[in-house]
């Protein structure tokens, strides 16, 4: 008997808390149509003012269509950015243009591809030393680059220096080739 005396007191306590817990809550406030319009209007003047400056900053990380430093003549205005290829960076192709390059990275490729006497190694079985295509060849940076050669027996592949000087010539000094 005691032990239901203990449960019946228990009972009415949870039910005494929870009528407690349901008459403490508040009764529900009016609805106020005009005043969550104007903060509705208010959110969506935000919403948009943030839009605008999303727009604005994407904009702004667009790459430029102009070249701000050639137009000032300072190879330092622009950020060092690659271009073309993706060898070469601005300020060295308009340090090439200036040198008489008119497109950089071709020009210096073309100049390998047409000076196959740089490949140190000779043919075999009668065949010529020679850069098969203009795929085989690639600028790394600013002064050097990357050969690919064969004469269709063997294949070679070297690391050359370049340096472009007046009037666009330009001048090779290998680094290292090796045979394949």
């Amino acid at each position: 008997m005691a032990e239901r005396i203990v449960w019946i007191i228990i009972c009415l306590a949870l039910a005494a808390a929870l009528v407690y817990v349901v008459n403490r809550q508040e009764a529900p406030q009016p609805v106020d149509a005009a005043g969550y319009e104007a903060e509705l209007g208010h959110l969506e003047s935000k919403i948009d003012s943030l839009r605008s400056v999303l727009d604005e900053m994407q904009h702004t990380l667009q790459p430029r269509e102009y070249d701000a430093a050639a137009e000032t003549g300072d190879l330092t205005a622009e950020p060092a950015t690659r271009a073309g290829t993706g060898a070469l960076m601005q300020y060295e192709i308009r340090q090439f243009r200036s040198l008489g390059l008119e497109n950089p990275e071709e020009d210096i490729l073309t100049d390998l591809f047409n000076n196959p006497q740089l490949i140190p190694h000779e043919g075999v079985l009668g065949g010529t030393m020679r850069f098969h295509s203009m795929d085989d060849l690639k600028l790394i940076n600013g002064s050097w680059a990357y050969a690919r050669y064969e004469d269709g027996h063997i294949t070679g592949e070297m690391l050359l220096e370049y340096k472009v000087g007046r009037n666009g010539i330009i001048t090779w000094n290998i680094i290292r080739a090796s045979s394949l």
